[in-house]
């Protein structure tokens, strides 16, 4: 007996295993809101984006656009990178907020400096406090190219976060577009470009 943790990840082990469909059961990830606000009342949301913004030296009005990663090439952040000069040109307050090592780090931070944005950008590296982070954040922005099925989407909506993500892979069994969130076509710029600021114009 097989399990697979979506109905993707699923057809993936059928087709590689040469696995018969009834070998093989879905059984979909969970996550568990382990945050100490998880009871918390608005004010206390209130002091920890206030507080969320001053550690990371940003305006206490700003707006963060939170992605949770490893930064690795799959995980699509480079596509997110066109899109941040018109938004921050739009929404001067935006800045987008990333979380996560990875190999790739070093070609980010070069692409982003070619597109101006340096001061737009918070590479935070690993962090142990993803829980406050989803509580202060306005939206994750999810662009991965390929997913068995991912836990970050699913930590964000545990938290109420608002998703913008891409239609890779498993990604549409957790999240129906303009039901659950917002979906891009994976690896179009122009539609996250689109989409982010529809999100931003109709928090």
């Amino acid at each position: 007996q097989w399990v697979a943790v979506s109905e993707f990840n699923r057809q993936l082990v059928c087709e590689s295993f040469q696995a018969q469909p009834s070998e093989v059961i879905t059984i979909y990830n969970g996550t568990k809101v382990l945050s100490t606000l998880d009871n918390s009342n608005d004010g206390d949301v209130d002091i920890l984006r206030h507080q969320i913004r001053e550690e990371l030296r940003i305006s206490t009005t700003s707006k963060i656009a939170l992605t949770v990663g490893r930064l690795s090439e799959h995980k699509g952040y480079a596509d997110i990178v066109p899109a941040i000069p018109h938004i921050t040109q739009e929404f001067p307050d935006v800045r987008f907020v990333w979380a996560g090592e990875g190999e790739e780090k070093e070609n980010l931070v070069r692409k982003i400096k070619e597109y101006g944005v340096e001061d737009k950008v918070l590479f935070l590296g690993y962090r142990s406090d993803v829980p406050r982070l989803l509580k202060a954040a306005d939206l994750f922005v999810f662009p991965s190219h390929f997913e068995g099925l991912p836990f970050s989407p699913i930590e964000a909506m545990a938290n109420g976060l608002p998703i913008i993500a891409s239609d890779a892979t498993s990604i549409p069994e957790i999240i129906e577009n303009k039901v659950h969130g917002l979906l891009f076509r994976t690896g179009d710029s122009c539609e996250l470009l689109e989409i982010l600021r529809w999100a931003l114009r109709h928090p």
